[in-house]
């Protein structure tokens, strides 16, 4: 069985909402008493028969996720009966829902979800409900990122700083990502390419010091000096052509 967390504010507005750390306290005792969370497996028919029925009442599979705030493929395999909710997330939608957990595992079949639309559920907040979408802020951020002209971050940088998936940004913005996509990609290449110049640069100060010194500046002797190895090609060919033009001194 599936484990979830979710934070609430302490009270509804009104004052006569539940209090969800009574609700959930007395619930859980109440399940204690019953036996049920021991023996939860019992209830799974009438679990997947109360998501069922709540989730055709509020108009079905997408609202029930949006109301709720759980991910909709999460609420079609309920729905399906092909996994059942972990037993903090029933306590969750009984408490959103102004339900109690022993009737829902004795098969109690509600008329109306109280609920629902409410300020009982207008004040009920969970910590892993999904963020509306911002088409407009998420674009302005995106132009911001491609006319900086002294960073150039990846699409995957940019997704985990806006919190949002990176398909979700190619999808809505195929352009400006592919954009700033190539930006990063320039922005590596001229990276590399002064790196490697430095490399360059390097390998022939260290190459011709040990000349000058009357030392072999074997490939050895050179990256014990700069500190790394001529692992890349330009490195190695800068150090090989000094070696061919000075082999006459040695």
């Amino acid at each position: 069985m599936g484990h979830q967390s979710y934070s609430n504010s302490n009270e509804a507005s009104d004052g006569k909402s539940t209090d969800w750390k009574y609700f959930v306290t007395s619930n859980i005792k109440e399940l204690i008493t019953m036996g049920q969370v021991i023996n939860y497996k019992f209830s799974s028919d009438c679990i997947v028969e109360y998501i069922r029925l709540i989730t055709d009442k509020i108009g079905g599979k997408g609202e029930f996720a949006r109301v709720f705030g759980f991910p909709r493929t999460t609420v079609g395999v309920w729905y399906e009966g092909k996994h059942k909710p972990a037993l903090d997330a029933i306590l969750r939608i009984c408490y959103v829902t102004n339900h109690q957990i022993k009737d829902i595992f004795n098969g109690y079949r509600p008329d109306e979800i109280k609920g629902v639309n409410g300020v009982f559920l207008q004040n009920f907040e969970c910590s892993n409900r999904r963020k509306q979408f911002d088409r407009e802020y998420t674009e302005s951020r995106l132009r911001i990122v491609l006319k900086d002209t002294k960073k150039a971050p990846s699409m995957r940088e940019i997704a985990r700083n806006l919190k949002c998936n990176r398909k979700l940004l190619y999808r809505h913005f195929p352009k400006l990502c592919k954009a700033i996509s190539q930006k990063h990609q320039l922005n590596l290449q001229a990276c590399r390419k002064q790196r490697i110049e430095q490399g360059c640069l390097s390998v022939t100060e260290a190459t011709h010091k040990l000349i000058s010194q009357g030392i072999y500046p074997s490939r050895r002797r050179v990256e014990d000096i700069l500190g790394f190895q001529l692992r890349e090609k330009p490195l190695q060919e800068t150090w090989r052509s000094i070696i061919k033009d000075q082999v006459w001194l040695m």
